[in-house]
């Protein structure tokens, strides 16, 4: 069984349909999306649409909780900007389509047990970035399959049996490579493959411009940071 891991598409519905097209042509079993997907990018409305009309797993993050709840405090300057524009362009139905949404899911396939989470198994707006912390994580969960998102950033890490698996970000990479990025992940030997998808940044550049997004937020796109 093959799985598609996505996390963060953040507003970007061009990056966003760029990856389930490259995705398509492996048929993955099940498509699995770690939370935000809203924030930073000029389409809000686009993705939340895509994502609805998949057969996904999906999970929530910070900024759709910030969204939700109209509290931006926990967010630095670009951010809450970001996120607050957000909220004033989506309507209620698609609002309450995010609350809807948990904070985690887990759950067993092929009987390995799976565990999403938009941060961590302990707590969903946390940052997971060295190896020291996910082997922590993987030493205390009961998942044989951790899946993160939140950093933005490719990771995997294995411990014994188990894993952790952040496929970085489709709407917004920072780990210098501009490409939208994702994995596919194979249930019977948890072993990824992170693919990584050209797509139109100039075009979503020109779409933040136009909305009144701040200038760095788009310009960063160019850089993957």
């Amino acid at each position: 069984m093959k799985i598609a891991v996505l996390a963060d598409p953040h507003g970007n519905a061009v990056a966003l349909r760029a990856v389930l097209a490259d995705l398509k042509s492996f048929h993955p079993d099940k498509t699995i999306i770690a939370g935000d997907l809203v924030g930073y990018g000029p389409e809000p409305k686009e993705v939340i649409d895509i994502v609805r009309g998949i057969d996904a797993i999906v999970i929530k993050g910070n900024h759709d909780d910030a969204v939700i709840r109209k509290d931006y405090s926990d967010m630095n300057e670009l951010a809450a900007f970001a996120a607050e524009w957000t909220a004033s362009v989506l309507d209620d139905e698609r609002v309450f389509y995010l609350s809807e949404l948990d904070f985690m899911k887990e759950f067993e396939l092929e009987g390995r047990k799976i565990g999403v989470y938009h941060g961590s198994p302990e707590d969903p707006f946390e940052y997971v970035f060295s190896e020291a912390r996910a082997r922590a994580l993987l030493g205390k969960s009961t998942m044989d399959v951790i899946i993160c998102g939140h950093t933005h950033i490719p990771m995997f890490v294995r411990c014994a049996d188990r894993i952790l698996l952040n496929p970085g970000g489709v709407g917004q990479p920072r780990d210098g490579n501009p490409d939208a990025s994702y994995a596919l992940l194979d249930i019977d030997d948890l072993r990824p493959e992170f693919r990584r998808v050209r797509y139109d940044i100039n075009k979503v550049q020109r779409q933040m411009i136009e909305a009144g997004l701040p200038v760095f937020l788009a310009a960063r796109l160019s850089m993957g940071v």
